[in-house]
């Protein structure tokens, strides 16, 4: 019985413990807004538990109180509960804008990964992404070359490409699944009919993409980004592509 009951006392002290460092972790998350992995950080373990803690099931218990605190920081700038979080494969506020992924998770290394997956923070799906690519116009030609380059460097991404990303030579927004040419080295682009989905794309972000991506040359640009729409530029190219936009519109 006594055995019992200083098992008991125990794991009444383990659990207090772990509430009250969930609790100053949230408090830690909403007052660092330098670190907003200063919460986080605060209860991550950087290696293995003591045997004694281990018995105790201390693992458990905080992450079950971890789970239920806002201390998941987030590109909007505001630390959130775990089910409100989602995670992006290298989610960083230089390639993905965050007035429309609020909810995602900046992730620094592999031990925040670690942890996350811990606290089951959900992942956003490509589904998801690329529909808010599509819909969201507003998006700036940097904002736009940053996402293409931060989505070439996370293959699990591929299914997020979109044309939608890219600008026509008028500087307007594409719809996703449309074919867009390199402008032609010299001269203005030919004029082509209003019926065909084919653009050129915009030259100032033309510019910008070769020089984000490292691409000199034009084929090593269009090879690059031919997951996003892009065609190499010729007059073939250009008169095929339009045959085939005719058969399928007859």
């Amino acid at each position: 019985k006594h055995a019992q009951q200083k098992r008991a006392c125990n794991e009444y002290v383990i659990a207090k413990l772990a509430e009250n460092l969930a609790e100053i972790a949230e408090s830690e998350a909403s007052s660092g807004p330098d670190d907003p992995w200063a919460g986080c950080s605060l209860l991550m373990p950087y290696g293995d538990y003591p045997d004694e803690l281990e018995r105790e099931k201390f693992p458990q218990m905080l992450t079950s109180f971890a789970k239920a605190r806002t201390i998941i920081p987030t590109l909007s700038g505001s630390p959130v509960i775990a089910t409100a979080a989602r995670f992006v494969p290298g989610a960083d506020s230089a390639w993905i804008p965050a007035q429309i992924f609020r909810e995602v998770v900046p992730i620094r290394n592999a031990d925040d990964l670690r942890f996350l997956r811990s606290l089951d923070v959900s992942t956003l799906t490509t589904t998801e992404i690329k529909a808010r690519l599509i819909t969201r116009q507003e998006l700036t030609v940097e904002q736009r070359v940053g996402l293409i380059a931060g989505l070439l460097q996370q293959p699990g991404l591929r299914l997020v490409y979109t044309s939608a990303l890219l600008l026509d030579a008028a500087g307007q927004t594409l719809g996703d699944g449309m074919r867009v040419f390199l402008p032609p080295s010299g001269g203005e682009p030919p004029r082509l009919p209003e019926w065909a989905d084919l653009r050129f794309l915009n030259q100032d972000m033309r510019e910008k993409l070769a020089s984000q991506l490292g691409a000199g040359e034009a084929r090593e640009l269009q090879q690059k980004l031919s997951g996003f729409g892009l065609l190499e530029y010729s007059l073939g190219n250009v008169i095929r592509a339009l045959v085939a936009e005719s058969n399928r519109a007859t």
